[in-house]
C-alpha cells in the first residue's frame, strides 16, 4: 500500500503536466496571422493579343464557297 504522500505528488505532477499542456496549446494558437514566405516570384502569363484572322484570297476561286463538301458514298 502507498501512502498518501506519493498518491498527491503523483496527483501535482499529474495536474502542472496537464496544466502546462493546455497552456502551451492555448499559446500556440495565437490569432495573429503571418504572411506566408513565396519561394518563387509570382509568374503572370502574357496578355494575349487578338490578331485577325488574314482575309480568305477569293479570287482566284469558282465558288464563294468555303466550307468542306460532304460526299456520299
Amino acid at each position: 500500500m502507498t501512502s498518501k504522500k506519493t498518491i498527491s505528488a503523483y496527483r501535482m505532477i499529474l495536474g502542472a503536466f496537464f496544466l502546462t499542456a493546455v497552456i502551451a496549446v492555448g499559446c500556440n494558437e495565437g490569432t495573429e496571422k503571418k504572411e506566408p514566405v513565396i519561394d518563387s516570384p509570382k509568374v503572370t502569363a502574357p496578355p494575349v493579343i487578338d490578331t485577325p484572322a488574314p482575309p480568305i484570297d477569293t479570287s482566284k476561286m469558282k465558288e464563294a464557297s468555303t466550307r468542306p463538301v460532304k460526299t456520299t458514298d
